[in-house]
């Protein structure tokens, strides 16, 4: 008997009973129907009545013996529909947001020894981690920082690392020829005309390379002329950005060129990867009223009250260095609080940059540390909105 490429065969009569037909019904044609299927190997079992021939995953049925109930495919998939309706829901995937860590590495070792002390132990294996940005200046080692930072990923791979970009961390990769290139392939130094009347002031760096970098990377590299920062109660370490003590973490002084050659090339990729705007769905906070489920935007300094919310995105998505001074990354004032176009709505807005712990509502401004010797990092961790600092050489967790 020959089978056509349907499955479905016709031979001649064989006697022994009623016959049916395709739909199950009394044939009245006395023979016997051989049906040939081809399914998956696992879906058909030979319980049905027919016989498997051996390594062909074909399996022959008498449609005699063909039962009258729902394709065998078909019953798992109706299993599995209601095995998932009767599960229970999984546990949502905690968030924990690290504020600025401008080159402080024993804060960070220590935050980061208190956030996995104080979480249990899957959550914290499994967690997003967003590091809101500013991870060089101030600090003493830079370096040492974005070791630690560019090695998260193969220590603990069942997280997920989103490493923003901060104000430091632009001018800082703009010094270094990090930074990705204008989108339109305009020079660098078209940046400079907005801000060039601050360029005495502010000691813009001169020194070799400096025709083709963007303004920050001027201004980071540069040598500021006062000496000291009204603002922070502190003298400057070398420019605006305090950037000294990153050129000294690689061994150069500050404002040498010679910084481009003595930052690794896994730096630099580090530092030309990071994402200016991370954007996560499904983020659930608790509240008084209970646990909400919310989006969160997580961006360095935060997003202007004021302006177009879906223009300030495309800016920070495709990472626009046409822009000389990304508000979003290095604003003070407008970026304060959330923006007009998602009042209302069930969006967390997380930022660094402020120097200061704030939270209002669903925005949070997590930067206790500021750069400050003696003040902590903190992170918050969601859903619970719990702060977790970094502590003093005994270790010991500090929450709220």
């Amino acid at each position: 008997m020959k089978s056509s490429r349907t499955g479905l065969g016709l031979g001649p009569g064989l006697g022994g009973g009623k016959v049916l037909d395709r739909d199950g019904r009394p044939s009245s044609r006395d023979r016997r129907i051989q049906r040939r299927i081809l399914p998956p190997r696992h879906v058909w079992p030979t319980e049905y009545g027919g016989t498997k021939t051996r390594g062909t995953g074909i399996i022959r049925f008498s449609a005699l013996n063909l039962p009258l109930r729902p394709p065998v495919s078909e019953q798992p998939r109706r299993k599995r529909r209601r095995a998932e309706m009767s599960a229970p829901a999984a546990p949502p995937r905690t968030v924990i947001c690290v504020g600025d860590v401008h080159g402080y590495l024993a804060k960070l070792e220590s935050l980061w020894s208190n956030l996995q002390a104080s979480l249990p132990a899957e959550a914290f294996a499994t967690a997003l981690v967003i590091f809101l940005g500013d991870y060089n200046d101030r600090g003493p080692d830079t370096r040492g920082v974005i070791d630690f930072l560019h090695a998260l990923p193969e220590r603990h791979p069942a997280q997920r690392h989103v490493f923003l970009c901060g104000n430091h961390d632009l001018a800082f990769a703009a010094f270094v020829g990090a930074l990705p290139p204008p989108p339109d392939g305009s020079p660098f130094a078209a940046t400079w005309d907005e801000y060039i009347h601050n360029e005495e002031h502010e000691g813009w760096y001169r020194g070799p390379g400096y025709e083709g970098m963007h303004l920050q990377g001027r201004r980071w590299g540069g040598v500021i002329k006062e000496r000291w920062n009204p603002k922070k109660g502190l003298p400057y370490k070398g420019s605006i950005y305090d950037a000294q003590p990153t050129f000294e973490s690689y061994g150069v002084a500050h404002g040498s060129p010679d910084l481009v050659k003595a930052v690794p090339e896994e730096h630099k990729r580090f530092l030309h990867d990071l994402v200016w705007i991370h954007e996560e769905e499904n983020v659930p906070i608790d509240t008084d009223e209970g646990q909400i489920i919310c989006n969160l935007i997580a961006v360095h300094a935060g997003l202007e009250r004021t302006v177009d919310l879906n223009e300030q995105i495309r800016v920070l998505k495709i990472r626009d260095t046409r822009v000389p001074k990304i508000q979003m990354l290095s604003g003070r004032q407008d970026v304060w609080n959330t923006p007009k176009d998602l009042t209302g709505k069930q969006t967390i807005v997380v930022s660094g940059h402020h120097g200061k712990l704030h939270i209002d509502g669903l925005r949070f401004i997590i930067d206790e540390g500021g750069g400050y010797a003696d003040k902590p990092i903190a992170a918050i961790v969601f859903p619970s909105k719990t702060l977790i600092r970094s502590t003093e050489a005994e270790g010991n967790t500090s929450q709220s």
